[in-house]
């Protein structure tokens, strides 16, 4: 009942591509999931009929239930499914057999061993296809069933991870999360997992394309701000292992980005908070001033634009920013609809004419946007500065 929905009986299989009714579909999902008991016709009719949906709801049902019961003969299953007074019923001489119990049996059992309660998790994560018969989320009686079955397999999951840690696994911490994160794209909390368990693995070009993808993917197609945990994980993911090298003039060349060009740089927000720390102790010893400017799109009325929309506003937006500036300041997203601008040696005058560079190449390059853009600049903060000690 996880993902896609089948039932199987002797090697012979039924799904919802044998069904060309989602009402006869529900119903058997509805009786599969409460096997064994007797369900009154009004709970059935509730389950499956909205109210006014059905002018004769109960003669609908009893119209399905014979189209059931044929079908499912068509595999050998006979007299499974009972109707007595008013209660419908799921009844088999044999076990019926559901992943969704399986997996709840699993996520429960006790184990003082650690190799065996991580078995057993390992165990009911594999079962666990997709949500709770994904294809029918919208019903109302599914919902809450989904939901419950959704959150024991984050838990799981959680502490699935902790003991494949604590023993180092973290290929198969890389398997399970990578499964996780294709059933829940919106899990920020998975991602988190699979990244550091690349880093941990060694495969940093592979951690730095999943934290580039879920990174994108949060902010264009779902609309939301990652939180800090997050994106810090940048630094991890961007490190690297030199040779060693003794001849600094290497090294200095080295640095050296290829086909350098002119315009702002755009960094993480994990590099652009680490920049930002230095520069407050450099403007502190030196007495220089530094600038940082809040870049916010916005429809009309305040609101944040429609995710469609605001994702390619702010492409073009991030394009202003590079062209409007100068190579030494940098910027970073902030959020789903803000940028935040760091001006070093400028003036507060100087930061404003900058930003309002960028404001006109925007309303330039979208003369008929009805996006609304605002900014505000204020200077960095100093702090005191530590002397270097020997």
């Amino acid at each position: 009942m996880f993902g896609n929905f089948s039932l199987t009986y002797k090697n012979k299989s039924i799904n919802g591509n044998d069904m060309r009714s989602r009402k006869m579909l529900s119903l058997l999902h509805y009786l599969v999931y409460h096997h064994g008991k007797n369900i009154p016709e009004s709970e059935i009719i509730d389950a499956l009929w909205n109210a006014g949906e059905s002018g004769d709801p109960s003669n609908a049902l009893k119209t399905l239930l014979f189209r059931l019961r044929v079908l499912v003969s068509s595999i050998g299953i006979k007299e499974i499914i009972t109707h007595r007074q008013y209660y419908f019923s799921w009844t088999s001489k044999g076990p019926v057999e559901l992943d969704t119990e399986q997996f709840e049996q699993l996520c429960k059992k006790q184990c003082s061993d650690p190799d065996e309660r991580l078995s057993c998790l390992l165990d009911a994560l594999s079962l666990y296809d997709g949500t709770f018969l994904s294809a029918f989320a919208t019903d109302l009686w599914v919902a809450p069933i989904a939901s419950f079955y959704h959150n024991m397999f984050l838990s799981a999951m959680r502490e699935a991870v902790s003991l494949l840690q604590a023993s180092g696994q973290y290929t198969e911490i890389v398997r399970l999360t990578t499964k996780a994160v294709s059933i829940d794209p919106y899990c920020e909390e998975l991602y988190i997992c699979l990244i550091r368990a690349l880093v941990a693995s060694g495969s940093y070009a592979a951690a730095k394309q999943q934290y580039d993808n879920a990174l994108n993917m949060f902010y264009d197609q779902f609309g939301t701000t990652p939180s800090e945990e997050f994106l810090d994980l940048y630094s991890l993911v961007v490190k690297t292992e030199n040779p060693i090298e003794n001849d600094l003039s290497k090294i200095k060349n080295a640095l050296i980005l290829n086909n350098e060009e002119n315009g702002a740089c755009q960094c993480e927000y994990a590099f652009f908070r680490q920049y930002y720390s230095v520069l407050r102790y450099f403007i502190s010893r030196q007495g220089t001033s530094a600038h940082l400017a809040l870049i916010t799109l916005s429809a009309q009325d305040g609101s944040v634009p429609p995710v469609k929309r605001l994702s390619s506003a702010m492409d073009s937006l991030a394009d202003c920013i590079v062209l409007s500036l100068r190579h030494t300041d940098v910027f970073t997203r902030y959020s789903v609809s803000q940028y935040l601008l760091l001006l070093p040696l400028a003036s507060y005058e100087n930061s404003c004419m900058a930003v309002g560079r960028v404001l006109r190449a925007f309303s330039k390059k979208h003369p008929r946007s009805t996006l609304k853009i605002s900014f505000t600049v204020q200077a960095a903060d100093t702090c005191d500065f530590i002397p270097f000690q020997h």
